[in-house]
């Protein structure tokens, strides 16, 4: 009788956990900060160039963090449940990270490609593990057509016009999919 007691307790805390990950997800804020992060990065490549993004990315994925991190305690305040953060800075952390040594490395190595569409894999990479992680189908998707994207684009473009196609492409999927959350959320 107690083993089963046991049992049923650990079931509901893993039930309670997964869905903690999802209502990660559910709130759309973080993938419009990050697709505005994206957008707003077409803009920086013509301004700065590819080689001094890390001057705008690195900000503007820290604000996207804390207008996130404010919607969701504005959401706990309303629904009782607070959804960390936490997994949004991690994934925005890692990408920098990743996008700014695959940009040196292609730098230093000579391949423009490295350079052009490694910082964006980086980032769908992570936006897929977070998405593994949280199980979203919605996130994973956008992750791979992201992905998709970067080899389409880099076997077509090249430089700055890479990476300015990459990033509207990335912003404009983020946006679609936080779209998408949103009507999911409301329709449930």
């Amino acid at each position: 009788m107690l083993n089963r007691d046991a049992e049923l307790t650990v079931a509901e805390i893993a039930a309670l956990r997964a869905t903690g990950r999802r209502r990660l997800l559910s709130v759309p804020t973080p993938l419009v900060a990050f697709g505005l992060v994206n957008l707003g990065g077409v803009l920086a490549t013509v301004l700065v160039g590819r080689y001094h993004l890390a001057l705008y990315g690195v900000p503007a994925f820290a604000v996207a963090i804390v207008v996130s991190a404010r919607a969701f305690a504005r959401r706990a305040r309303s629904e009782g449940v607070q959804v960390a953060v936490r997994p949004w800075a991690l994934t925005a952390g890692a990408l920098c990270i990743a996008g700014v040594g695959a940009s040196r490395a292609g730098d230093l190595l000579g391949v423009d490609p490295l350079g052009s569409i490694g910082p964006f894999l980086g980032e769908a990479i992570a936006l897929a593990l977070l998405a593994r992680w949280a199980d979203s189908d919605v996130l994973l998707a956008t992750a791979i057509l992201m992905a998709l994207a970067s080899v389409l684009i880099g076997s077509l473009a090249s430089g700055d016009s890479a990476v300015a196609v990459q990033f509207a492409v990335y912003g404009t999927l983020l946006l679609a999919a936080a779209g998408y959350v949103t009507l999911r959320s409301r329709a449930q």
